[in-house]
C-alpha cells in the first residue's frame, strides 16, 4: 500500500477529505520546528493539547486518505512520516495514531492560523 503525504483532489468514498494522524512531541527540537519540518514535505502539521498527557502541546501530523483507516494504513502513515522527520533530523515520541473524518478535518483547518 502507497499513501501519498501530499494534499490531492480526492474520489468520492465514504472517508473522502478524512485525515490519518500520528500525535507525537520532539525530543529535542521545537514543536514549530517540527511542525515546518512536515509542512515542508507537504504534510498537513499542527499543534493541539493532549489530554491524556494533562493537555501538554503536542504536533498532529495529518495524511489525506479516503481509505477506510485500517491499521495497516495507520501503520504506513506513521513509519512515513517518522521517515520525513528523521530525514530532517528530529527525533519525536509518538503518542498514537488516529483519523479525523471530513468534518473534523474541515475544522481543523478552518482552525488553523494563516
Amino acid at each position: 500500500m502507497d499513501i501519498d503525504l501530499r494534499d490531492a483532489a480526492r474520489g468520492s468514498s465514504a472517508f473522502t477529505g478524512g485525515l490519518l494522524t500520528v500525535l507525537l512531541s520532539p525530543s529535542e527540537h521545537t514543536l514549530e520546528q517540527c511542525v515546518a519540518a512536515l509542512a515542508e514535505q507537504g504534510v498537513r502539521a499542527w499543534t493541539q493539547p493532549l489530554e491524556a498527557l494533562a493537555g501538554e502541546e503536542v504536533v498532529v501530523a495529518g495524511v489525506p486518505s479516503d481509505q477506510a483507516p485500517t491499521m495497516d494504513a495507520l501503520g504506513e502513515v506513521r513509519h512515513r512520516v517518522l521517515a520525513v522527520l528523521d530525514a530532517a533530523g528530529i527525533d519525536v515520541d509518538v503518542h498514537g495514531v488516529g483519523y479525523l473524518d471530513h468534518d473534523q478535518a474541515q475544522a481543523q483547518a478552518h482552525a488553523l492560523p494563516g
